[in-house]
């Protein structure tokens, strides 16, 4: 019981911290905005993400546990005519679809496995991914939730069936193994009516506090 009561105030602790700071950084952008032009609030959303993100990183290391123990996590955040959504999640039960246009059968039976317990037409996804793959890019990889998401629309299309629909948030591009201790972290922006997406991976094995990366950052204005 104790166990859980101090996991459970670390956790509020953890998510209120991270609102601290954004609530912060959206008030000094909004003090900002009346005199700003497309150009600035583009450059402050930027530049208010790389600082979410590096300080979401230090809350990371420093409450590990709450990781291991509370995630997924979802934060949304408004002040006046700013929005934020923070969103945590653990990066596991993820297939690294990379495996199928590998073409190497040892390292594809636990996606196969998968996609068969989902009534899923593995072979039929694999058959579209390769000659995909072939057509549209030089290098056959994928390495971005960009490609996973066009992939799997311009699959629907060519089957006329969106039951990959149902798996698509557990397929991904980087190999996850037991060692493995990646969390990703959707981190949404919404200024004067401007959407500014990002995504991105923390790897907890290798971040250090004073030099904060992350892996396959993605940002979309929308």
């Amino acid at each position: 019981m104790m166990k859980k009561s101090i996991i459970l105030l670390s956790t509020l602790f953890f998510i209120s911290t991270i609102s601290i700071l954004i609530l912060d950084n959206m008030n000094n952008t909004n003090s900002l905005l009346e005199e700003s032009n497309a150009d600035f609030i583009n450059t402050q959303a930027m530049l208010s993400i790389n600082n979410y993100k590096n300080e979401i990183g230090k809350l990371l290391i420093k409450h590990k546990s709450i990781v291991e123990e509370k995630l997924p996590l979802s934060i949304p955040l408004n002040i006046k005519n700013i929005s934020a959504l923070i969103s945590l999640k653990k990066y596991d039960r993820i297939y690294d679809i990379n495996t199928i246009i590998s073409n190497k059968e040892e390292n594809n039976k636990d996606i196969k496995e998968f996609f068969s317990i989902h009534n899923i037409d593995y072979d039929s996804f694999a058959y579209f991914l390769k000659n995909y793959m072939n057509s549209m890019y030089k290098v056959n990889k994928i390495n971005s939730f960009k490609q996973i998401d066009k992939i799997i629309e311009e699959y629907k299309k060519s089957v006329d069936n969106n039951d990959i629909e149902t798996i698509k948030d557990s397929l991904g591009f980087i190999k996850h193994t037991k060692k493995s201790n990646l969390i990703f972290c959707n981190l949404d922006l919404k200024i004067a009516n401007k959407t500014f997406a990002s995504e991105f991976i923390y790897d907890l094995n290798t971040i250090k506090e004073d030099n904060i990366k992350v892996r396959n950052f993605e940002l979309t204005f929308k």
